[in-house]
């Protein structure tokens, strides 16, 4: 009885140069555009200190951006699916350059808080934008040590923002505007991209929070952690750095060096991520 032997050859397995190379320019814009979020980050609660407000307005500015970016991450879908994924960045890019320059032409903190709502809600859906065309792009054997790979540029991204204060010492509102031209360059690589965009979502699921949490409990507790102590460590440094008389320039690598821890951990979890 003769035997059918299947000679078809294997898949070629997927490379994580090829996918690399294919990603390139949505890394270099979100690269740019961490730059340009980290430089406000910092410039507003360092502004804010220096014209001595409140401490609670302070933190309100901080939690705005917060609660923005909470909405951010729940409408971004909205904006994606009807018009993909460039022309959406390329409409947020432009409008966080433009809210970027308001904080250059007023001091009122209520509007500085209405802005950093404003900022936090375009910031969610960009990097929506980003990490979900990073998925798209990735095949799942490699998605650990390319979302490392992306993390990795993101925190060089707020590292090089964060060290922007070292070239403007007298953090004046110029740092606003080196702000608002990173968000208006981070358009560039992206729209400059050959490669072909991920198709837009035919509808928008919803899966609830006990949902997410029965398939990743780890993950949705330790994001929790980092949004808490994160979030408020981000906020309140410049003010305590202020309070305690440290210079602009030591406040700048104080706040850098907290992302270079985060940094250099990034590609070691990838690695394991992929083989566990």
């Amino acid at each position: 009885m003769p035997v059918t032997i299947d000679i078809t050859p294997d898949p070629p397995r997927p490379s994580a140069r090829r996918t690399l190379w294919q990603l390139v320019a949505i890394l270099a814009g979100a690269f740019v555009l961490q730059i340009a979020g980290a430089a406000l980050a910092l410039a507003v609660p360092l502004r804010m200190a220096l014209d001595g407000q409140a401490a609670a307005m302070i933190g309100l500015a901080g939690s705005a951006s917060s609660i923005g970016f909470l909405a951010g991450c729940l409408g971004a879908g909205f904006l994606v699916r009807p018009v993909g994924h460039i022309r959406a960045f390329a409409v947020l890019a432009a409008l966080q350059a433009i809210v970027t320059l308001v904080f250059a032409l007023s001091s009122d903190p209520w509007l500085w808080i209405a802005l950093r709502l404003v900022n936090g809600v375009v910031n969610a859906a960009q990097f929506v934008i980003v990490e979900s065309w990073v998925l798209d792009r990735t095949p799942e054997t490699l998605r650990g040590r390319m979302m490392s790979i992306y993390v990795v540029c993101s925190r060089a991204g707020l590292i090089l923002g964060q060290t922007l204060p070292l070239a403007f010492p007298g953090a004046g509102f110029e740092l606003f505007l080196v702000a608002s031209a990173f968000y208006s360059l981070a358009l560039v690589p992206v729209a400059l991209n050959r490669a072909p965009s991920p198709a837009p979502p035919p509808a928008i699921a919803v899966m609830s929070l006990r949902d997410l949490f029965s398939v990743a409990p780890v993950s949705i507790v330790a994001c929790f952690y980092v949004g808490l102590v994160g979030s408020a460590a981000f906020n309140v440094l410049p003010l305590y750095g202020v309070g305690i008389g440290l210079g602009n320039v030591a406040i700048s690598a104080l706040a850098a060096s907290l992302q270079l821890g985060s940094l250099l951990i990034q590609w070691p979890l990838g690695l394991v991520s992929d083989r566990s």
